[in-house]
């Protein structure tokens, strides 16, 4: 999808994605962002992030790897307080946190298959 304010077009394909989306952040304790600058116009992620975050789960950590000082404060003024307590940040290029970002997307995956698959487990 492209980095458009106005992302109605393209509601009908990014719907189910965006639901399993809220669904993870709803029972995410760790949250890590890797370079991505969260600009005020993009409302969809931002109802996005509401939604998610809105659950019983705590937080325990909200990560941002990003290098601009603006993005950074950004989040600080976007994130609810809860967010805000457990805010920390890398100061990482985007080239820099290729490796971070592929240990993410791994913890991601190991979760998200371990909580389908011993869900649907039946004894």
């Amino acid at each position: 999808m492209p980095p458009t304010c106005n992302k109605m077009g393209y509601y009908g394909d990014i719907r189910p994605v965006w639901g399993e989306a809220v669904d993870v952040l709803r029972d995410a304790e760790n949250i890590i962002v890797i370079a991505y600058s969260w600009p005020k116009t993009d409302h969809f992620f931002s109802y996005l992030y509401a939604l998610g975050t809105a659950g019983d789960t705590l937080l325990r950590r909200f990560v941002l790897v990003d290098i601009a000082a603006e993005t950074i404060d950004r989040y600080r003024a976007m994130l609810g307080q809860q967010a805000i307590g457990v805010f920390k940040t890398i100061r990482e290029t985007f080239q820099n946190s290729l490796l971070l970002k592929s240990l993410a997307f791994v913890s991601m995956f190991r979760y998200y298959f371990a909580v389908r698959y011993s869900v649907r487990r039946t004894p």
